[in-house]
């Protein structure tokens, strides 16, 4: 079913965009209603973040996020514009309205993102039934064995795939699911031989991936037998992106730590939720991602790893640790040395030797340190340099100069090295990583969108236009929504914002609306960089719309056109830009 558009509305418009982003991160009041803080999407040392309170919008100008009060929802909880609404609906104590109509087809994706978790939730029940009532004695035995009981059953919903081809899809089919949602879920497949439609999941237990919104999103299944693989998860659809979740997450962010533990495997979350380690998640059986520590950085600053102790977990968790770190966390790391992974480890020693390992362990700086001094005989004093010139690149890559200072003495003094030498071998990372970023700084300015960056400076200095009139025109803009404020602006139209956010609901779009309206650029406030950026814009937007037509079109007229365009762009030297109030 599809919400009502007035509905929609009264939601946007009842619903203050400064008291829900405040709940993400700090904010301090700017003049009448502006409002800035440290962007919620991403690390930051400075505030970039800016609301608009009477435009009911945001935007980063460190990351380029922006739009309004559900497109934020939607991005900053991961949720489909239905849930998005419903989450706001729910903030507001305003009852849902449906549009029955059906006339909306814009809403065709979110309408099926919705019927898709529907379904995931039926399978979810199917499957904890199975396992609450129809249990097998073999898998008895296993959850014994991992000393599984009824609580963690119940907490983490677990449930059993029975070893039948269709049991799943014959359930579902009865209550109301189509072939195509089946199959397009990853619930089913279809068989490439017989052609017919099988569950996804057979003989496995199950453990239900739930996002933090409590939504169950995909399936994680252990096979009992000698299938493979051994864990088997639902592929990536409509609902599921395996890099962008963390499986416990649910359950972890319903209390405030100090700290959370990342794991690996899901026995492993279970093991220490049961152990009262209620903070821990795991990466979801796959490489530790940026989109993964982002979601992790709503809820702590404090990361201890405890991945497997063989030599693919070591490594993973040193990866692991970079990616944290470039997030801003503190990061500490553990290696179980007596034990395979952490739920081996509780088995064995339990919680408390894993407590006091946990208060003991190194940071993620030392860990990587130790691991490389390993591979090194320091009594060798070729082999002892390399050792210090590797120490020196990791220090090196270290961002906070106070840290720095900290882990040079430390290093210094254990292996016995002057301070100076190691500064002097830093020094030669750090030019080279200067280099780098460089590169990386260039390619990312050249990447700015000149029609948006344009159109922001006419938004907030409309007298500009007259300057300027006899070389701007619609067509240079993209047709869509740049192009409809193009329009207003040169129009010296007022442009309503609330009908912009209602003609063009897309996140993309959004960014766009807000990077223009709320993103003012203060640099553009210095005449010689406003007039040098307006001069650029125009001359890369006329270059490029000349081409097109110089491309496209054999009709003599707009040929000529598009050269007298060129041959205009001479006179932009004599152009002078001079900002006017008003």
């Amino acid at each position: 079913m599809y919400f009502a558009e007035n509905f929609i509305e009264r939601i946007r418009m009842q619903t203050d965009i400064v008291s829900i982003i405040s709940e993400y991160t700090n904010l301090i009041k700017r003049g009448t209603y502006a409002y800035v803080g440290k962007c919620p999407f991403h690390n930051e040392k400075t505030p970039s973040f800016s609301i608009s309170q009477d435009k009911q919008m945001y935007y980063c100008f460190g990351c380029g996020v922006g739009g309004n009060v559900i497109t934020f929802v939607m991005e900053k909880e991961n949720l489909s514009f239905g849930e998005a609404i419903e989450y706001l609906a729910t903030k507001a104590n305003i009852p849902l309205e449906y549009d029955n109509s059906n006339k909306n087809h814009n809403r065709e994706a979110f309408l099926k993102k919705d019927t898709m978790l529907e379904f995931y939730r039926k399978a979810a029940r199917f499957y904890y039934d199975n396992l609450v009532h129809n249990i097998p004695e073999y898998v008895k035995q296993y959850l014994a064995h991992r000393k599984i009981n009824e609580h963690a059953i119940k907490k983490f919903g677990l449930g059993f795939a029975p070893d039948s081809f269709n049991a799943l899809y014959n359930y579902l089919k009865s209550e109301g699911a189509t072939d195509q949602m089946l199959v397009e879920s990853g619930l089913c497949a279809i068989s490439s031989k017989t052609k017919q439609i099988y569950d996804k999941f057979r003989n496995r237990l199950i453990f239900p991936i739930i996002s933090p919104t409590n939504k169950v999103i995909a399936f994680g299944g252990r096979v009992f037998g000698d299938e493979n693989p051994k864990y088997l998860n639902s592929p990536e659809n409509l609902i599921f992106h395996k890099g962008n979740n963390l499986y416990g997450l649910n359950l972890a962010k319903k209390q405030n730590y100090d700290y959370y533990i990342l794991v690996e495997g899901y026995m492993d979350v279970i093991a220490l939720h049961m152990a009262n380690f209620s903070n821990t998640i795991a990466s979801l059986g796959t490489a530790f991602t940026l989109d993964q520590a982002k979601l992790l950085h709503r809820y702590t600053d404090d990361v201890v790893i405890i991945y497997d102790s063989d030599a693919a977990g070591q490594k993973a968790s040193l990866k692991a640790s970079k990616i944290l770190r470039s997030e801003g966390f503190n990061v500490k790391i553990l290696e179980l040395l007596d034990a395979k992974d952490p739920d081996e480890f509780i088995q064995k020693y339990g919680p408390k030797q894993l407590r006091q390992a946990i208060e003991s362990s190194h940071s993620d700086v030392w860990h990587e340190i130790i691991k490389t001094q390993s591979l090194y005989d320091l009594n060798n004093v070729y082999e002892k340099l390399k050792f210090l010139e590797k120490v020196s690149f990791i220090l090196a890559n270290l961002t906070n100069s106070i840290e720095q200072e900290l882990y040079i003495s430390e290093v210094s003094l254990k292996f016995s090295i002057e301070k100076s030498a190691i500064i002097n071998e830093m020094k030669k990372k750090i030019v080279q990583n200067t280099k780098d970023n460089e590169i990386v700084y260039k390619n990312h300015s050249q990447k700015n969108d000149v029609e948006v960056d344009l159109l922001s400076v006419l938004y907030h200095n409309p007298a500009i236009y007259d300057d300027i009139s006899g070389f701007v025109f619609s067509e240079l803009f993209t047709e869509g929504v740049k192009r409809n404020i193009a329009c207003h602006l040169f129009n010296k139209e007022t442009i309503d914002t609330d009908l912009l956010i209602k003609q063009y609901p897309n996140v993309d779009d959004q960014k766009i609306i807000s990077s223009i309206i709320v993103g003012e650029d203060l640099r553009y406030r210095e005449t010689s960089i406003l007039s040098k950026m307006i001069k650029g814009a125009i001359n890369n937007l006329t270059e490029s719309h000349c081409k097109k037509i110089m491309r496209d079109s054999t009709n003599p007229q707009e040929l000529q056109y598009a050269t007298n365009l060129k041959n205009n762009l001479n006179r932009l030297i004599e152009l002078n830009i001079v900002p006017k109030n008003g």
